[in-house]
């Protein structure tokens, strides 16, 4: 279950959001063609199949990495639950990201 804010971020967006957070920039984003992202993920796990640890990408994630935007409808969690967000993912990864530097984590 995942529940946030009703906006829909991109990859490269929420990226941006948790560099500012840390801070730090967001990485350099490349747009790969999603066959060449699915293909290079079976091969890795083909051809790290004998290595008993897993691939550095595997289909899983490369159906994570191209599917662009995860939309995300809160309704239901406002109407069933009564429920809010109280603060937008901005919001949320500062503040996570100040106790994560509390905790010495980062």
């Amino acid at each position: 279950l995942y529940i946030g804010d009703d906006t829909n971020y991109t990859a490269p967006e929420f990226e941006a959001i948790v560099a500012e957070a840390v801070g730090s920039r967001p990485r350099l984003v490349l747009s790969l063609p999603g066959l060449l992202v699915r293909g290079a993920a079976e091969a890795a796990e083909r051809l790290t199949w004998w290595k008993k640890s897993p691939p550095p990408l595997n289909r899983d994630k490369a159906r994570d990495l191209v599917a662009g935007v995860w939309p995300m409808d809160i309704a239901r969690a406002e109407s069933k639950l009564q429920w809010a967000p109280k603060v937008d993912l901005q919001r949320g990864m500062f503040e996570l990201a100040s106790w994560y530097r509390q905790q010495g984590w980062l």
